[in-house]
């Protein structure tokens, strides 16, 4: 593996397992193939171009992707609390497509949160979004963004969704594990065809809810 500190202008392509640290990444594009992870820790920003073909894992406090980001067919991004930086936070400015699957996780016991500032957060048909438990069953699983699901939300550890004026649109399928709650608070929650399944439990809370 390699690492990167400090500012970059510069394009490149991940050539193996790369991490960021505290890095500006300023201007051009950094691609992330199939097959290679890329790492974002503590306090990373891209203004510019990402693309992620492979394994993006945000495990930075205060990490953001504030250009243009692409996710690609079969990539994985995940937001990971860990032991080293404690709770995970990646911020998108813009909205994006998931054309993967977005985790939000701890490899310890730590809070995982992804926020997108303006426009949507696409989930696909065929594509899912997942929050899961960590090895301690701990920390916040939180996502603060406009979601237009068409996929797979998959709740199996206790997951909050919540972004004031924010739009949440459902037409795909919403798991919840037993045991496991999700939770709505703020803004708009459309349920057009979509479905929620399991033996979980729903809130909302100071959210206006239309079935269109």
């Amino acid at each position: 593996w390699w690492g990167l500190a400090g500012v970059a202008a510069f394009s490149f392509t991940v050539p193996f397992t790369t991490q960021l640290y505290n890095s500006r990444i300023t201007t051009g594009t950094v691609t992330n193939p199939a097959g290679k992870t890329l790492s974002l820790f503590a306090y990373t920003t891209v203004t510019g171009t990402l693309i992620n073909a492979g394994t993006l894992i945000a495990s930075g406090p205060t990490d953001s992707i504030r250009g243009t980001f692409t996710s690609q067919a079969g990539s994985l991004l995940r937001v990971e609390g860990n032991i080293n930086y404690g709770h995970a936070s990646l911020t998108f400015s813009n909205g994006w497509t998931n054309n993967g699957k977005i985790e939000l996780t701890t490899s310890y016991a730590y809070d995982a949160l992804l926020t997108v500032v303006s426009g949507t957060l696409t989930n696909p048909a065929g594509d899912t979004i997942i929050s899961l438990p960590g090895p301690y069953n701990s920390g916040n699983r939180t996502i603060a963004a406009s979601i237009d699901n068409q996929g797979v939300i998959d709740v199996t550890y206790p997951l909050t969704i919540s972004k004031t004026t924010a739009t949440y649109t459902n037409t795909g399928t919403v798991s919840i594990s037993s045991g496991k709650t999700l939770t709505v608070t703020s803004g708009t929650l459309v349920n057009n065809t979509g479905t929620f399944s399991g033996a979980g439990t729903s809130g909302v809370w100071m959210v206006r809810i239309s079935a269109e």
